[in-house]
């Protein structure tokens, strides 16, 4: 009998290391998605790792947009923008907001399945 009483504990014991990784896998994604959305520079590494033809779309984008700036060389992205496939399998950029000290704006581009900008302008 006394055998037979450890076995319920060993299976506890199991089950507490695998709803510890379950956790931690969680907190880990949580952390990513917040990075992705803050870090322009990690966003635009996650997704030429996930979708390398919309990474590049976004970073042909982005520089479009760096070079509309009044002042191109103090300009930098403030938020990378987001990318999706368009029923034609062209993608649109849309989202990417700039600053260069004195001005703010957004800026969109429709681009190839290949990256080329086809389109782009700051959104209205």
């Amino acid at each position: 009998m006394g055998h037979h009483q450890n076995i319920p504990m060993r299976n506890k014991k199991r089950r507490k290391p695998a709803v510890r990784y379950v956790v931690f896998a969680l907190f880990a994604v949580a952390i990513i998605l917040a990075v992705k959305s803050e870090v322009p520079a990690f966003s635009n590494w996650l997704d030429a790792q996930l979708q390398p033809e919309m990474a590049d779309a976004k970073k042909s984008c982005q520089e479009r947009a760096l070079a509309a700036a009044r002042y191109p060389g103090q300009a930098r992205v403030v938020l990378p923008g987001t990318a999706s496939k368009t029923g034609n399998d062209n993608i649109l950029v849309e989202g990417v907001l700039v600053s260069d000290g004195n001005e703010e704006f957004a800026y969109s581009c429709f681009a190839s399945s290949d990256g080329a900008i086809l389109r782009h302008g700051k959104a209205d």
